[in-house]
């Protein structure tokens, strides 16, 4: 298997014990618009591998894939074992379940397949995509769910709660899938309705919802569950997701230690200009937010080029006839909003001061004209196109 691709076996729960499940559910999808799908190309060796490479993420977010299975149209030259949950196993029920599960590519009637993924909390979005096909005239009722079992109430099999349910023939339909072929098929986890039966939290309303929120805000990441029953084999299946940064971090420039021959009021602030310190990352920050460090506080106006700076039109170029000032140091995470990171420079310096910009000069560098210039300082700037490039938030 693919290394590249993380990795984690299967659980199992038995077409008993779903088909209760499943009967709270299946009015779901019973009013939906007209879809018609577009077939993708699926000529290449494996078409599930492309739709998974080709899902993007937002800059500054990791693309994680999870695969369960491999993708190699239902053969059974390989074993692709499905494995039951751990946490599940305390149940006699999931015991005796375990015994009669079906496997990946795995052929003959009346088996569920569950494969269960473990998906960290701090996602912005998903993609779930399966490759599935009937094995005979009785898959007509058979159904994908997508819950978390722990949460199910085994003595009715219905009070449950994270839970839903579709019929599997309703996926090409559906305005919510896209299908690729013949056998496979994705869908967003924010189109994933959770039940009108279940149990939730008002907020949470989607498997997306589900994994974002976990069972209890200590979590840390969130068991999905899912299950295809019972006369439909599955080669492969995976979620994508894209995870944002662990770390709560803040762009800064620093104040360059070169230039000696330039004067002191004129402030030379750069993403990487001084090769003596460590560069900028307007992407995801390069700062801790819980660091105190002055604001790099900027005061527009059209002040001209100085004499210095006319002998270089390189260096002339990032002049930006403005003001530049250090605030007293503060924690950048300390700002909820721009706003009020702007706030802090105006009340110390003035009405008409805010926070510099990594596109106040060429992006990256600016020179402005200063009182104070300590080389090596490192200072928060704003950056107004990357969310996780500051410690605070656009509003």
């Amino acid at each position: 298997m693919n290394s590249k691709y993380k990795l984690s076996f299967v659980s199992a729960l038995g077409g008993g014990l779903l088909g209760g499940l499943i009967i709270s559910v299946l009015m779901l999808f019973v009013i939906l618009p007209k879809f018609t799908h577009q077939l993708l190309n699926t000529d290449t060796a494996q078409p599930g591998m492309d739709i998974l490479a080709a899902y993007s993420c937002p800059r500054g977010e990791t693309k994680n894939i999870y695969l369960r299975g491999i993708e190699d149209g239902f053969s059974q030259n390989e074993q692709e074992p499905s494995r039951i949950h751990e946490r599940l196993m305390g149940f006699e029920s999931m015991k005796h379940v375990a015994k009669h599960s079906r496997d990946y590519d795995e052929f003959g009637n009346d088996k569920t397949l569950v494969d269960y993924f473990e998906i960290p909390k701090n996602i912005s979005k998903g993609q779930f995509l399966i490759s599935l096909k009937a094995l005979n005239q009785y898959s007509n009722n058979d159904s994908i769910t997508f819950n978390n079992y722990l949460e199910l109430d085994f003595d009715t099999a219905i009070t449950h709660r994270y839970f839903m349910s579709m019929p599997i023939n309703n996926l090409p339909q559906s305005p919510f899938w896209q299908q690729y072929g013949e056998t496979l098929f994705s869908v967003s986890l924010d189109q994933l309705i959770l039940s009108k039966n279940t149990i939730t939290p008002k907020n949470i309303n989607t498997i997306l919802d589900y994994i974002q929120n976990g069972v209890t805000p200590q979590d840390i990441s969130s068991i999905l569950d899912v299950a295809v029953q019972d006369d439909t084999v599955v080669d492969f299946m995976a979620v994508t997701v894209c995870e944002k940064p662990l770390l709560h971090m803040g762009m800064t420039f620093t104040e360059s230690t070169g230039y000696k021959n330039i004067a002191r009021n004129i402030s030379i602030l750069s993403c990487d200009q001084d090769p003596t310190q460590r560069f900028c990352n307007p992407i995801t920050g390069d700062t801790l937010c819980s660091t105190p460090l002055p604001l790099a506080c900027f005061k527009p106006d059209t002040l001209t080029l100085p004499d210095i700076l006319k002998e270089s039109p390189g260096t002339a170029r990032l002049w930006t006839g403005s003001h530049i000032s250090y605030s007293t140091p503060v924690r950048g995470d300390q700002f909820k909003t721009i706003a009020d990171a702007n706030q802090a420079c105006a009340t110390q310096f003035g009405h008409d001061w805010r926070v510099a910009s990594h596109h106040d000069g060429v992006p990256g560098s600016l020179y402005a004209q200063t009182t104070k210039r300590i080389p090596k300082q490192r200072l928060w700037i704003d950056i107004k196109d990357q969310p996780y490039g500051t410690c605070w938030a656009r509003q």
